[in-house]
């Protein structure tokens, strides 16, 4: 690890000392009178930011980072969320997680290629979640749930998924939002 990121990580770890918080002003003070600047360790804060979230920051250094409670994606605004495109997003993740199992069923294995035949669809919902997670971006209960149900987080290069277990329907905890209503746990939403 180069010396220049460490000496910078150290400022950063004081700054956490003094002010309890990672979240350091990218810009001359932070708006109140009389505050201290630190415009380099605040632009050193948003490009750590960036990197994580375009894949370029070392595990290494993520892990450093984390070691102080630092916030990867800040909440720019203090709207609450929205409760009806919340509940969407959780209906889309169940009935996902349904198919997810179902192709874990018919394959032997959770590992859906990006060209899956049987769904495109299920096919780049899988990618996508792989990079949320990468990324620090998927909950630990959505993680959680899709590895009760068999799904693969990363394939060996070059090499085909072999056929597994399938996994125990009942062990996988179906979160279904209040407002859904479901036949069963792996039934078809409605």
């Amino acid at each position: 690890m180069r010396e220049q990121w460490k000496t910078i990580f150290r400022r950063l770890k004081e700054y956490k000392r003094e002010h309890g918080h990672c979240n350091v002003p990218s810009h001359r003070g932070d708006g109140r009178d009389n505050a201290p600047s630190h415009d380099k360790l605040g632009r050193w804060v948003e490009k750590q930011r960036t990197k994580f979230r375009t894949g370029r920051l070392s595990p290494t250094r993520i892990e450093l980072l984390r070691s102080l409670s630092f916030e990867f994606k800040r909440q720019q605004h203090s709207k609450p969320r929205n409760p009806v495109s919340t509940e969407l997003r959780d209906t889309k993740f169940n009935t996902m997680l349904r198919r997810i199992v179902e192709y874990v069923e018919e394959q032997g294995h959770g590992w859906t290629p990006q060209r899956y035949e049987g769904g495109r669809e299920l096919a780049f919902w899988a990618k996508n979640r792989r990079s949320e997670r990468k990324r620090g971006m998927l909950s630990n209960d959505r993680i959680e749930d899709l590895t009760k149900a068999g799904f693969i987080w990363e394939a060996k290069k070059g090499r085909t998924p072999k056929p597994t277990k399938c996994p125990d329907k009942s062990a996988v905890d179906m979160r279904t939002p209040p407002a859904a209503s479901l036949s069963t746990p792996f039934g078809d939403a409605r």
